[in-house]
């Protein structure tokens, strides 16, 4: 399997522990880009009507469109300590916590 299609698969593994949290709180523990490690308390819904529901304008709509075209790699999440979105990679994702459930991530092994 090539490096692209494992991080394909990989992707898809993290964001369905990502989806399937729903609503609920969850704990992401990743790299960051300057190399060291952060732990996140975050949820997913919390501004979903704004971005994607049937209440987000246009614009914004296509802005969550282009965004996952042009940076696949990255999840928008709502962060609860900053009360802020960020944007995680999910190729740097070390752990997820949900629903009491802590998965390690970085012991995935595709072949």
């Amino acid at each position: 399997m090539s490096d692209s299609a494992t991080r394909l698969d990989r992707r898809a593994i993290i964001n369905t522990l990502m989806d399937d949290a729903g609503s609920q709180f969850l704990s992401v523990e990743f790299v960051k880009k300057d190399g060291t490690t952060r732990l996140m308390t975050c949820q997913l819904a919390a501004g979903r009507k704004l971005l994607a529901g049937d209440d987000a304008s246009d614009s914004a709509k296509q802005g969550v469109e282009t965004r996952k075209a042009n940076n696949p790699h990255l999840r928008n999440v709502y962060s609860i300590d900053s009360h802020a979105w960020r944007s995680v990679n999910l190729d740097t994702i070390l752990t997820i916590k949900s629903n009491g459930v802590v998965w390690p991530i970085g012991n995935i092994v595709l072949d």
